[in-house]
């Protein structure tokens, strides 16, 4: 909130003002291979989901790979059907577009 009592909601990429009505620098630093410096805005937005009952993590894992999203399954070492399904994307968007469409369908809705 700024001192007025009002709040600003703040997209990726536009950053955020502080009290002074400065910009707030939120990028990521760092050194390259050859010691000069780097930075970068770029973010990567994750979701993980569990889930219980998946007697065929086969059949999950090809609709994963044919939706063409981008992720990873693990199954679950201590649970015989359990998998989790990692979602990843450099847009959140994504994961509410994209992701959570493809969840309400077969073989994932099942579970």
């Amino acid at each position: 909130m700024s001192a007025s009592g009002s709040s600003r909601a703040v997209r990726i990429g536009e950053g955020a003002t502080d009290s002074s009505g400065d910009e707030t620098d939120v990028r990521e630093r760092g050194r390259g291979a050859d010691g000069a410096a780097i930075a970068s805005d770029r973010r990567l937005f994750m979701q993980l989901l569990a889930f219980g009952g998946a007697s065929d993590s086969g059949v999950l894992a090809r609709a994963l790979d044919g939706a063409g999203i981008a992720g990873v399954l693990y199954e679950d070492l201590n649970d015989a059907t359990g998998v989790a399904l990692l979602t990843f994307a450099e847009n959140p968007d994504t994961l509410l577009t994209e992701v959570r469409p493809f969840l309400r369908q077969p073989p994932f809705a099942e579970l």
